[in-house]
């Protein structure tokens, strides 16, 4: 836990959700606890620029909150309070990168027995490298330079960052970190190989600025986030250069890696990302609309190519912390609706008829003759789409998703369409799935 834990909507190139299955209380208690110790401590380092000075200010404020639980006599919760305040209080007096100071002494001593032999290990060149592809990332990134980023990004890196801004750009977004300002930086990783192409250096990159994630079509921001940040920012060789290879935040473990759902991504052609989607989440729609950008959570996020240029997206997502997760498959069209929900009734919500079931307000409840589509679906439609949700419909295609048991609902607003379905398990065969019945649907519903 650091700092970083409070970021709220994804940077460019990496990601900001937590990669956590989901919040509780005892979150919330925690985050009382790590704020009562860390932003003393950060204060106070920010002020007179000393650690155990902070130190003693992040444990002022520990013990003071820790302190009115014991007084409430709520003792496990002081204890959380207080576990949670060291650690915020260290954290806010070592700064950002305080979490990575073991591995840059490590990296440090790597690095010198790199460079007796290769100036490519030079420290002060990987540094400006690391720099100068953070000003030009962030660049390109936010006026949609993909070709600019063939010069200093690795292959598939490339790929994934050059989907994701061609999905940014149908969805009329625009994501900008500016201003920016690098406040620290740290070599954490050093892996010198004797098979120079296999060299790889990893940096911890600490910054601030104001980050936007911005509707083209009406100039509105859509989120903002003005925290300041860490990142880790992997480097592979090419020849006489480094590459950049990946950006991950620094909240992010190995453990928050889907493994499993990375592999399945690259078999399939598409790219995996812990959190990355929350840039591309609808705005409007059934589970969706209620919910602002800045608390959702997006995890273990699959993008890719179907039959050449469909955009297809795979990823959990939950409303906010502590509430259940969704499965949800997402397709962005070439045509946009107002809006058309298809909705499984299941046997629950069937008995109760439409207490459930009522019409959204500008939606209108659609009625079909075939007697057992009305009897396991409800369908919506706003005014304009009402015809379009006759067109809309295969029953071969609904009657698929029945007999085979899937609880999928399925919604259309603006140009995305994205089935979904709850307490998703995160798994392979939930991913692959649910791709396959994306790539169905886009066969049989006349989209």
């Amino acid at each position: 836990m650091d700092f970083n834990l409070l970021e709220l909507i994804a940077r460019a190139g990496g990601g900001g959700s937590s990669s956590s299955s989901g919040g509780s209380g005892g979150d919330f208690i925690g985050l009382i606890g790590y704020a009562a110790g860390h932003y003393p401590a950060a204060f106070v380092k920010k002020r007179f620029k000393h650690t155990i000075p902070a130190i003693a200010a992040g444990g002022v404020g520990t013990v003071a909150a820790t302190g009115l639980f014991v007084a409430g006599r709520l003792y496990f919760t002081a204890v959380i309070i207080f576990i949670a305040g060291c650690i915020g209080a260290y954290g806010g007096a070592t700064g950002l990168l305080g979490k990575f100071a073991k591995r840059s002494k490590e990296a440090q001593a790597r690095l010198q027995k790199a460079a007796a032999s290769d100036p490519m290990w030079n420290e002060d060149t990987i540094k400006k490298t690391a720099s100068d592809t953070f000003v030009r990332f962030q660049y390109d990134w936010a006026n949609f330079n993909g070709q600019g980023m063939a010069q200093y990004l690795a292959p598939r890196y490339l790929a994934h960052v050059q989907l994701m801004l061609y999905a940014l750009a149908q969805m009329g977004r625009r994501n900008v970190l500016w201003p920016y300002k690098i406040t620290a930086m740290e070599l954490i990783d050093v892996s010198d190989k004797d098979n120079n192409t296999e060299d790889r250096m990893t940096v911890a990159i600490a910054a601030s600025g104001t980050d936007k994630l911005v509707d083209t079509t009406t100039n509105t921001d859509l989120a903002t986030d003005n925290s300041d940040f860490a990142e880790v920012w992997q480097f592979v060789r090419h020849e006489r250069t480094w590459l950049l290879e990946s950006i991950t935040p620094s909240t992010t473990s190995d453990i928050g890696r889907n493994s499993t759902l990375e592999q399945f991504a690259a078999a399939n052609s598409m790219y995996y990302s812990p959190d990355w989607g929350r840039l591309l989440l609808p705005r409007r729609g059934r589970i969706f609309s209620t919910v602002a950008m800045s608390v959702a959570d997006v995890n273990d996020h699959v993008i890719g190519y179907w039959q050449g240029n469909l955009l297809v997206q795979m990823y959990s997502y939950s409303p906010g912390q502590g509430k259940p997760y969704y499965m949800v498959g997402q397709l962005t069209l070439p045509k946009t609706y107002t809006g058309i929900m298809i909705l499984r009734k299941d046997d629950f919500g069937s008995k109760l008829g439409n207490i459930f079931n009522s019409a959204p307000s500008g939606y209108q409840k659609m009625s079909y003759e075939w007697v057992d589509f009305n009897r396991n679906y409800v369908v919506y439609a706003a005014e304009p789409d009402r015809v379009a949700s006759f067109e809309l419909l295969n029953p071969g295609f609904m009657a698929y998703l029945y007999d085979q048991k899937l609880k999928i609902d399925i919604e259309v607003v603006d140009n995305v369409v994205y089935l979904y379905s709850s307490n998703s398990a995160r798994t392979m065969a939930e991913y692959g799935g649910m791709l396959e019945v994306l790539k169905r649907a886009y066969k049989e519903l006349k989209l």
